[in-house]
């Protein structure tokens, strides 16, 4: 039995869950390699990871990289080195019949002018559902197709490169000058990338599979490689995809991370797409004083990422610099014209009271990006959504009024855009430009997609909800303090219930609706509905603190604790810190309560 047979596919998924439409395997080793500059195994594992990686031009999709373990039971967990290439419908064992397009394994071998790389190329038929539901069926003609290449250990990468075009034509992929530039002509930063690849894989995979191994030990190999060639591209973004994703699991510590990433930005990275990627992470770790660093640098390369220099021109008009703002989004204009900087050059017009420079920003940005719209496919731009409509909505909801060709512009967009968050800032700036059935027609197109951010959902219902009643916001408001507070919250429950029969999905209502219901005594009704917000939004602090007074007032003081743990937790104040202690003291736990809090408590009784 091959050691494949005792693998376990640990497969990469694409954001939102989907699989990948291409599958790469490790390397096969039929035989044992001496005298490489890297172990052979990482090499077996980590040059399809390469080629995967080439596929994708350092985004996601539409390659994936099947790392193959020991299986559960088998011991402690340990690569498995393949020591013949698997049959396809081994690998779709290892995937749980997964429908994917295609499968890359392949072996390599020792000759005299270097390292011979052999591919075998599973291209299947059209994926069916089978007929029992258990799996996946292929009808049609599928194909298979062999590649050869010889890598010269001394400089690998042309082979590489080879290997991956040709590979790229087989698949009927784009393979351009992208994903050619992001690699390196220097063999021991490629060396080193092979082995900061392995470093992130294990990562991803059981933390047991090298437990002596952790945190700068796994990913430093990877600033090496910058060291050794600051242009590798493709290691800058490879550390970024390993790294922040390893920080958020607690993988990596917070110290482990910044001083890796400080021991990279002291190479002066020449990637403006990785630097602007890294900048954006550490952004939303909160570490917006090294954020500004990476961008800093990434706007001083010969080729400015576009990104980088909007992002950093928000930096600075959020601090008041308007006119070192203005200087970079005009960069940003000769760099790749997106209409967002049209945008955020409109807004500062309209923030220095210059509507008549605003509203023509706003129009040639809405030009443009009809242009693009209408014109899609001749765009190189990954940049999907855009704050051009966010911002008109601020405009306008502020008091401006729009002239009559940007009123008539905006219109034009309704049916056209593919990003559903986008289309909900496009309907709200319909419902405020007065144009009401086509805001309704796009946030409804928004609501129906499945996959939505809940911030996004949340306003596109709003919007609706304001679309049906005019005054919605006004009235929602007095109600929902008539709810908490009034003398008889009856009222307020009715009108609740009446914006969830317009709007199921309008939560901030069954909430309210609960308050209201256990003011009126109705316990399990209010219980019911709570715990309900719950589920859809465990995000919410103030649902975890209803759901526990509901919880304490029933005399389960216990899970009344976990719910205002819960809640403060998602950082709710003082409302949730007095339930924690009110329930802890019905536990006879009151030791555990600060002293300050207690008599806070006994101030209020």
């Amino acid at each position: 039995m091959s050691d494949h047979d005792e693998g376990q596919g640990a497969g990469a998924e694409l954001p939102g869950g989907a699989t990948p439409g291409v599958f790469l395997l490790p390397f096969a080793l039929p035989e044992p390699i001496d005298g490489l500059k890297v172990d052979a195994e990482i090499l077996a594992r980590r040059l399809p990871d390469v080629l995967h990686q080439l596929l994708n031009a350092g985004r996601s999709g539409p390659a994936g990289m099947l790392e193959v373990h020991s299986a559960p039971g088998e011991g402690p967990p340990r690569w498995v080195t393949l020591s013949s290439v698997p049959s396809p419908d081994e690998v779709h064992a290892m995937l749980g019949g997964h429908a994917i397009r295609a499968l890359v394994a392949g072996s390599m071998r020792r000759v005299r002018d270097g390292l011979a790389v052999d591919l075998a190329v599973h291209v299947a038929g059209t994926a069916e559902a089978s007929e029992d539901g258990e799996g996946v069926e292929f009808e049609g003609e599928g194909f298979h197709h062999g590649i050869r290449a010889v890598l010269a250990l001394d400089d690998p990468i042309p082979g590489v490169i080879r290997l991956g075009e040709h590979l790229a034509s087989v698949l009927r992929l784009p393979f351009g000058d992208r994903a050619r530039g992001l690699l390196t002509r220097n063999p021991v930063a490629f060396y080193s990338f092979l082995e900061g690849l392995d470093g992130a894989a294990l990562l991803t995979s059981d933390p047991d599979l090298e437990s002596d191994r952790y945190g700068d030990d796994l990913l430093g190999p990877f600033a090496e490689a910058l060291q050794e060639d600051p242009g590798f591209g493709l290691a800058l973004r490879a550390l970024g995809d390993a790294l922040f994703p390893a920080l958020l699991s607690e993988r990596i510590s917070r110290r482990s991370c910044l001083r890796l990433l400080d021991r990279v930005l002291i190479a002066e990275p020449t990637d403006g797409e990785g630097c602007a990627s890294v900048a954006e992470h550490l952004s939303a770790f909160d570490e917006e004083d090294r954020a500004r660093e990476w961008l800093e640098h990434a706007a001083g390369l010969a080729e400015p990422p576009a990104r980088a220099l909007e992002a950093l021109g928000v930096l600075f008009a959020n601090d008041g610099e308007n006119e070192v703002a203005r200087e970079l989004w005009l960069r940003g204009l000769e760099v790749d014209g997106h209409p967002d900087f049209f945008a955020h050059l409109g807004r500062l017009a309209f923030a220095e009271s210059r509507p008549v420079d605003g509203w023509e920003a706003m129009r040639r940005g809405l030009w443009r990006k009809l242009e693009r719209e209408r014109r899609a496919a001749e765009w190189d731009d990954d940049r999907s959504g855009g704050v051009l409509f966010r911002y008109l909505e601020d405009v306008l909801t502020d008091g401006a009024k729009a002239p009559g060709d940007v009123v008539e512009t905006v219109t034009d967009f309704v049916g056209l855009l593919a990003d559903p968050v986008e289309r909900i800032d496009l309907g709200l700036c319909l419902v405020a430009l007065g144009r009401p059935v086509g805001g309704r027609r796009e946030l409804e197109a928004a609501l129906a997609e499945s996959e939505l951010p809940t911030s996004a959902e949340d306003r596109a219902v709003r919007g609706l909800l304001l679309i049906a009643k005019p005054d919605f916001e006004r009235r929602f408001a007095a109600a929902a303090a008539r709810a908490e507070r009034g003398r008889n919250p009856r009222p307020a429950l009715l009108e609740m219930q009446a914006y969830l029969e317009l709007q199921p999905r309008f939560w901030p209502a069954l909430l309210h609706a609960g308050i209201a219901l256990r003011r009126l005594g109705q316990a399990d009704e209010a219980l019911d509905a709570v715990h309900e917000v719950v589920r859809r939004r465990p995000e919410q602090a103030e649902a975890h603190v209803e759901l526990g007074r509901l919880f304490f007032e029933r005399g389960n003081a216990k899970r009344g604790l976990e719910c205002a743990e819960d809640a403060i937790e998602r950082g709710a104040g003082g409302v949730a810190e007095d339930l924690k202690a009110r329930c802890l003291i019905a536990l006879g736990r009151s030791a555990e309560i600060p002293g300050d809090r207690l008599r806070r408590l006994r101030v209020l009784r």
